[in-house]
């Protein structure tokens, strides 16, 4: 592991042994943090039966965690392929909801910035730069 660890997985709301590896890297003003978990024991989501690794899915979250930056989570997701039913899986996602592509401290923002109501939701979208549809979609 890299030193900061402890920074890392609270950063991430991840657990430390649940991390297999992390590196940040800068591009055009973004900041990507790339993150791939362990595998783990997982069983299919259709029929309950045993799975194997079947390779990895990138997945791209925004996640701007710090202000002023653009932050996105380059997630490494782990896919599973089924014995039993053959059917492809992915780990679940544990940085946003399965449909978004935002992570759970952003929409955690947006709802700590609903509760003033003297908010609109185009102040809201155009503050924390996410769409006011995903806003939508969200509630």
């Amino acid at each position: 592991m890299i030193p900061n660890t402890e920074f890392i997985t609270t950063f991430l709301n991840i657990r430390d042994s649940d991390l297999e590896y992390f590196f940040v890297s800068t591009e055009n003003g973004k900041t990507y943090y790339n993150v791939q978990l362990k595998r783990k024991l997982f069983s299919c989501p259709y029929c309950r039966c045993e799975t194997i690794g079947y390779g990895h899915r990138m997945k791209t979250i925004y996640h701007p965690v710090l202000r002023d930056t653009n932050g996105y989570i380059k997630y490494n997701a782990n896919r599973y392929l089924c014995k039993g039913c053959g059917k492809i899986s992915m780990e679940p996602n544990p940085f946003a909801f399965s449909e978004f592509n935002s992570s759970y401290l952003l929409l955690d923002e947006v709802m700590k910035k609903l509760k003033n109501l003297s908010y609109t939701l185009g102040m809201i979208s155009e503050e924390l730069n996410i769409s006011t549809t995903q806003i939508n979609n969200y509630l």
